[in-house]
């Protein structure tokens, strides 16, 4: 178990460690690509849960 909490560590820091490179630009960009990927999950979880209530009924 232990190697495995290594080992997504050590992507995780990798990662934070790649974002912090970024330039300003590439930072901004990132950041609203983020955005738009959480606000387009967060309408399709919305629209399954909707889903979910009415099938229940």
């Amino acid at each position: 178990m232990r190697q495995i909490e290594e080992r997504y560590i050590s992507l995780l820091t990798d990662k934070y460690v790649e974002i912090a490179k970024f330039t300003p630009t590439e930072l901004k960009e990132y950041e609203d690509s983020l955005k738009a990927y959480r606000d387009v999950k967060n309408s399709i979880d919305t629209a399954l849960e909707k889903v979910v209530k009415k099938v229940k009924i």
